[in-house]
């Protein structure tokens, strides 16, 4: 199969996995703040933290590895796959042992005490299960992968709004994520068997290479977690369970949103790790249509959160967690900002140049933890609010990512011409908040989004936002036409 055909098949299936994934996550964000109100949201997002960030001594930077040398050697797909699997047992069982200390000293109760260690468990079954899913995308076959990431996506959906309507207790909505996992890891071995791929033996020696490769990841992983995922738990800490809940409604929101950079970055990681290899030159003009069409999704929702954070909290929330909008205002230029510095990491990876990132995200955590502490101080004393502080934390540590994978990309990759491109994004994105502003007026409610798509729409085409070769690459991708 063709590059482009290959490219076309996997961006096609991951982004229809997960529109169909951001369609149940936001039934999902619907329902459940609603429920449990801001405090309780706020206890949830920092067991969510904690568990994340003492999950990534799970895996130990090793899917990455699994991804790229299984791209260029498939032959060791099912060897490498049963090593990664063998070592992140142990590994899981004392990320959970760390993760129930962590919880105590830190003051957890008897009940977030439980159910930090039932995250815990439900982190190791994902980065089991994620093993496999390494491997599908190696292969840059995803089909499979992607439709048990639906159906785990679902059941999860499923579960947790029915947990809603029946009142369950918090430790519930944790639990519902280990079942769906344990679910998805059987579906994906069943399938695996039934297809006729096995596993290989385990190999000490695959092991040992796996983690010694996966160090540089790890180091990244571990580092991004930390400056990533604290901001609940300094906000716990600092402020209050309900500030908590603030940021972590306004966080869901905007995630809801990121699975479009997820999708095309996870699709394209293994072709960009082939032709960084092979071909330069399509290695950089697969990058910049990539940037052009993360960008092209990205300018209209930024600037829908970024001027009318209140609009979005009151046609989802009926007018609950109006606290949040300032925090979503924020978040808007973050939401940007992430879409940007994620899909630049994975070029950065697919350059074999990941050493240099653990550094980058040493300096991000060292600097990030301290920032969100005196964020979150200063904007709960004087504006009552220290998710504003910690949303902020974000956006600055960002800017900064943003600079430095740009500086550790190689040359040409983008020149000014990319910069030209996406001042034309923002310009295009002008005409929205005219519009939103004016829509929001009129109460027009969510048939706001019908003039505000065709306003932006309407504009890109102005200012060729699009070049003929992005629209025919985009047109064809989506048709899975691309011809060879």
């Amino acid at each position: 199969m063709s590059t482009k055909r290959t490219v076309a098949k996997n961006i096609v299936s991951t982004l229809v996995t997960q529109l169909l994934s951001w369609a149940l996550a936001f039934l999902v964000t619907l329902y459940l703040p609603r429920y449990l109100g801001a405090a309780n949201m706020g206890k949830l997002s920092s067991v969510y933290s904690l568990v994340s960030i003492t999950g990534v001594f799970v895996a130990l930077g090793t899917s990455t590895v699994l991804i790229k040398e299984i791209a260029r050697d498939r032959s060791r797909a099912g060897v490498l796959v049963a090593s990664a699997v063998t070592m992140r047992v142990p590994f899981g069982i004392a990320s959970t042992l760390l993760a129930l200390t962590i919880a105590h000293l830190l003051g957890y109760d008897s009940v977030l005490q439980r159910i930090v260690v039932i995250g815990a468990i439900g982190v190791l079954v994902n980065s089991l299960n994620d093993a496999i899913g390494s491997a599908l995308q190696g292969l840059e076959n995803m089909t499979r992968m992607n439709a048990i990431v639906v159906t785990e996506k679902f059941l999860s959906a499923v579960l947790t709004i029915a947990a809603v309507f029946l009142k369950a207790p918090l430790w519930a909505f944790i639990a519902v994520g280990l079942a769906c996992s344990m679910i998805s890891l059987s579906i994906n071995v069943v399938a695996l068997k039934a297809a006729g791929w096995r596993f290989g033996r385990p190999s000490r020696a695959d092991i040992v290479h796996l983690i010694k490769e996966g160090m540089p990841y790890f180091g990244w992983y571990a580092f991004v977690a930390l400056y990533g995922q604290t901001d609940p738990i300094v906000l716990r800490m600092i402020a209050s369970d309900k500030e908590a809940g603030y940021y972590a409604v306004a966080f869901r929101l905007i995630g809801t949103t990121m699975f479009i950079p997820a999708a095309i970055a996870s699709a394209l990681l293994p072709t960009l790790s082939r032709l960084y290899s092979t071909d330069r030159e399509q290695f950089d003009g697969l990058a910049r249509r990539a940037l052009t069409l993360i960008m092209f999704c990205a300018m209209p929702v930024a600037a829908v959160l970024i001027v009318q954070p209140e609009l979005v909290l009151r046609l989802i929330y009926r007018g609950q967690f109006l606290e949040s909008a300032p925090v979503l205002r924020v978040g808007g230029l973050a939401m940007l900002l992430w879409y940007a510095t994620s899909f630049f990491a994975r070029l950065v990876v697919s350059c074999d140049r990941q050493q240099s990132m653990v550094k980058t995200s040493a300096i991000a955590a060292v600097v990030g933890i301290p920032a969100c502490f005196l964020g979150t101080y200063l904007t709960h004393r004087f504006w009552g609010n220290g998710a504003i502080g910690a949303m902020a934390s974000d956006v600055a540590l960002e800017i900064y990512l943003l600079v430095v994978y740009l500086h550790q990309l190689p040359e040409n990759t983008f020149g000014r011409a990319a910069v030209i491109q996406m001042l034309r994004f923002v310009g295009a994105s002008a005409p929205v908040v005219v519009l939103l502003s004016l829509t929001y007026m009129l109460h027009l409610g969510l048939w706001v989004v019908i003039p505000c798509t065709l306003a932006y729409f309407g504009a890109c085409w102005l200012l060729k936002c699009l070049t003929p070769d992005d629209i025919r690459l985009l047109r064809q991708t989506f048709a899975r036409k691309v011809k060879a």
